[in-house]
Formats: structure tokens, C-alpha cells, sequence
């Protein structure tokens, strides 16, 4: 087995094995090793000897390709297992779990403890299944592509059964669950304008289903005799610079708006939207970040001094931290956040946007979402989402109006990687390139250009 001093770049660049896989212990913290898949996927393990002599190794999570991130950036919440780490976060997981075998503790106990639990539960009914299933997920049991689900994603799984499988389908026994049954939930969804969510559904039913499969309960998946019953939308909205103007104008004031309403003796109601949503909406125009990713911006993430924001990879779409310049009109609108926070006593709070149910939680989307709803419903908007607020951005940048090279675009959406011509080999070449410049001078252009839209300057006399 090799030893090294780890690094930043080292960890990034080392290439998968001839054949088999390829360990490097760590010099710096003792039982931390990199290792290397033949596919070139690289995760993070630990080695230790528990009280009685037994050595172990106990996963810690994969490696979360992040030269961006700052060393003083604290570890994820929650379980660090299921998270993707950077070289700096493994360290600091290996030394706190040093610490806990020093004093006899076994770290891998509580972890087979609660597979063992989910095994030997009986499976009786879907609930039961969908039961196994979560626990499966969470402690990193059950993998279906290869990679512990995030934490985000199963709580979206969660709500999801909640709101359209459990009632309908929770309770039937195994053998009830069959094609047709699933064939009429999707339908009824379909038939209520819920095209995409049956699709999402019958995801999750498969990925359940797949699990029970796995797990002896079921000789074949019944999803698989159903196909999608409808079309994948992609939505191509991008808002006029009049939309544009009409939303930031609402977001600026919205008193005396009406929103329609189905109560025929009530009609209207009035526009109730809070200033956080308002400054909410406003970032993910200026900054094209996601809306989870705005509504949970963390104290600990700013550097005003600097304008910056960097978002860590446990809290985006696809696991890499994000650095994100902050033209001056996203400035100008934490800044005002930051006073409404205080003016709000929440000063305690880890989070920018603290929910009002408590200060140690972050505003969540759907009042996000449903603020943007109801402020295009009152001005006479059709069609428009959160997401069209980053998809206009995005537009916008790429037109002849800013001409922002598409790959670099990509690079501010943090998107995994573009898809083909230049732009997809110059990712490949420049991955480890930074781009910071280039992207606080690409967000500057679009906070002017919004600048301008919202308040056009008058034509000389």
C-alpha cells in the first residue's frame, strides 16, 4: 500500500489502477486512505483497531473534486458518511473518529446495528417495503447507482410517498401491488394535470420495488409493465425584459396587488409575499444559483469583504461546492437580508433566510415557489417558475447582449460538465481551473444588464 502527504491537487489528479483498486494512506492523519476504483472513482476510509484488536475500516463518504473550497469551511450536518468530502473534511472526520476509538467506542457498530434492524423487520405490506427501503437508503445499505443517496434527496423521496403513494397504495399487501393498480394511480395523476409527477412516482415505486426485489420479497417489479404515461416536459420559458421589470417591481412593493382567487364571494385576495421570499426571488436572478440553495444560504458560506458566496457540496444538485461572485446588486441585496435578520431577532441563526418556525432552520422552497406563483398571477404572468428566473439569467448571458461563453456559464450553474463542441472539451482541459475571475466579471455584467432593465436610463435631452 503507498503513502503519501495528501494535497488538494494530488487527491484530484492520482488515475485509477492498472487492475484492481488503489489505496494511499495519509501521512498527516493516521487510518485516513484515499482509495481508487478501476473506474477512477475515489473514496475516502478509514482504518482503525477497536478495543478488542479487531481492525476494521468504516467508509467515510467519496471525494467531493472541490479545490474552491476554504479549510476553514466546517464539516456537513448530519451523517458525514453519506456526504461528499473534500481532502480537509475527511481529515478532520478521521481525527474526530481517532478521538472516539481512543476511547473505546467502535465507530461501525451503530451502523450494522441499523442494517441488522432493517433485515430482520418482517415485510408484509407496501408501508413495510417502503419502511425497509428508507433505512436501506439511509445507512448506505442500499445504493442503486452505486452512491449513497443525499440526504435532500431522500427527504424529497419522503414527501413524495406521502402526498401521492401512501394513501392510495400503503397499506395493500405485497401481492397487491400490481401493474394495473400502479397503471390507475398514474392515471388519476395524469388526469389531475400532474403529467410529470407520475413520472416521478413511478420512479420511486420502481427504486422501491427494485429494493423488495433485491431483498427476496417479490419475484418481479410491476413498474416494469408500466411505462411513463407522460411526456417530459422541458421547459425552454425565458422572461421579456418587461417580465423582468413588472416581478422586480412587485419584489421592490407589492402592497396594493391583488391576487385571483377560486372563492366566487372572495374573488381576489391581497398579495401576501414576505420581504425574505422577495429577496430570495431577487438572488436567484442575480446570482442563477438554485432555489434550495438561496433559501439555505448560511452565515458561514458569505464573505462580504470579498463578495463571495461559497456553497458547499453537501447542499448542491450534484455534490461539488460552488463558488459564487457577488456582483454589487447581490451584495446590496444580502446586505439588506443581513439587516432584516437582525431587525427580526434572528441574529442566532446559522442561516440567512431562518425559517419563522424556528431559528435553527432555513426558510424552506415552497414558499418560495408559491410566492413566485402568486406575484405573476397578480401582474398577469403565465407560465412562470423559480427555475425561469436562473434560465433567463442563463439566456441572457449566453446572447449577443453579454456574449458569455457557454462553458463558462456552465461553470456558474455548477453544472456537472457540458455537453458537446469546444465547450465540452475545454471542461475537460481546464477542469481544475478555477474561473473565478472570469465569473465575478460574467455576474457583474448580468447585475448590470438587470440594473438597467429594472431602471432604464433616460434618453438625453
Amino acid at each position: 500500500m503507498a503513502r503519501a502527504k495528501l494535497t488538494d491537487r494530488f487527491v484530484a489528479s492520482v488515475k485509477a489502477p492498472p487492475k484492481g483498486r488503489l489505496e494511499v494512506f495519509d501521512q498527516d492523519v493516521r487510518g485516513l486512505i484515499l482509495r481508487v476504483g478501476p473506474t477512477g472513482k475515489k473514496s475516502w476510509v478509514f482504518r482503525y483497531r477497536t478495543a478488542d484488536g479487531v481492525q476494521r475500516r468504516y467508509a467515510l463518504g467519496i471525494f467531493l473534486n472541490d479545490l474552491d473550497q476554504s479549510e476553514t469551511e466546517t464539516l456537513p450536518e448530519g451523517d458525514a458518511k453519506r456526504q461528499a468530502l473534500s481532502l480537509f473534511q475527511a481529515r478532520a472526520l478521521a481525527r474526530d473518529l481517532i478521538n472516539k476509538v481512543g476511547v473505546g467506542q467502535d465507530p461501525s457498530s451503530r451502523r450494522e446495528h441499523a442494517i441488522e434492524e432493517a433485515r430482520a423487520e418482517p415485510i408484509k405490506s407496501f408501508n413495510d417495503l417502503k419502511d425497509a427501503y428508507f433505512k436501506a437508503v439511509e445507512t448506505g445499505e442500499w445504493r442503486p447507482r452505486e452512491k449513497p443517496k443525499k440526504a435532500s434527496t431522500i427527504v424529497r423521496e419522503r414527501q413524495m410517498w406521502a402526498a401521492y403513494i401512501d394513501e392510495p397504495m400503503g397499506e395493500l399487501a405485497l401481492t397487491d401491488v400490481t401493474a394495473p393498480r400502479i397503471k390507475g394511480l398514474l392515471r388519476d395523476l395524469v388526469a389531475k394535470g400532474n403529467g410529470t409527477t407520475s413520472n416521478r412516482v413511478r420512479a420511486l415505486l420502481r427504486q422501491i420495488l427494485n429494493f423488495g426485489l433485491a431483498e427476496d420479497k417479490l419475484i418481479a417489479n410491476p413498474v416494469d409493465k408500466v411505462k411513463a404515461l407522460a411526456p417530459e416536459r422541458v421547459r425552454d420559458r425565458v422572461l421579456s425584459d418587461a417580465e423582468i421589470k413588472s416581478i422586480w417591481e412587485v419584489l421592490e412593493d407589492p402592497t396594493g396587488l391583488l391576487v385571483p382567487d377560486l372563492n366566487p364571494k372572495k374573488p381576489y385576495q391581497s398579495l401576501q409575499v414576505s420581504e425574505h421570499v422577495r429577496l430570495i426571488l431577487k438572488l436567484l436572478l442575480l446570482t442563477l444559483a438554485r432555489r434550495s440553495e438561496v433559501a439555505g444560504m448560511r452565515i458561514d458560506e458569505l464573505n462580504l469583504e470579498q463578495s463571495a458566496w461559497t456553497i458547499s457540496g453537501n447542499r448542491t444538485k450534484n455534490g461539488k461546492a460552488n463558488f459564487i461572485p457577488l456582483s454589487p446588486q447581490a451584495k446590496s441585496v444580502i446586505e439588506r437580508a443581513l439587516e432584516l435578520r437582525q431587525q427580526l431577532g434572528l441574529k442566532d441563526s446559522p442561516f440567512v433566510f431562518a425559517s419563522p418556525r424556528g431559528t435553527q432552520t432555513a426558510i424552506t422552497s415552497n414558499p418560495v415557489s408559491h410566492g413566485m406563483r402568486d406575484i405573476c398571477r397578480a401582474i398577469g404572468i403565465e407560465g412562470a417558475t423559480t427555475h425561469d428566473l436562473r434560465r433567463t439569467a442563463a439566456t441572457n448571458m449566453a446572447s449577443e447582449r453579454l456574449k458569455i461563453p457557454p462553458f463558462l456559464i456552465g461553470r456558474i450553474l455548477n453544472h456537472s460538465g457540458e455537453t458537446g463542441g469546444a465547450a465540452a472539451v475545454t471542461m475537460k482541459v481546464y477542469a481544475l481551473y478555477d474561473y473565478a475571475a472570469e465569473k465575478r466579471e460574467a455576474l457583474g455584467k448580468w447585475g448590470e444588464l438587470v440594473a438597467q432593465i429594472i431602471k432604464p436610463q433616460q434618453p438625453k435631452k
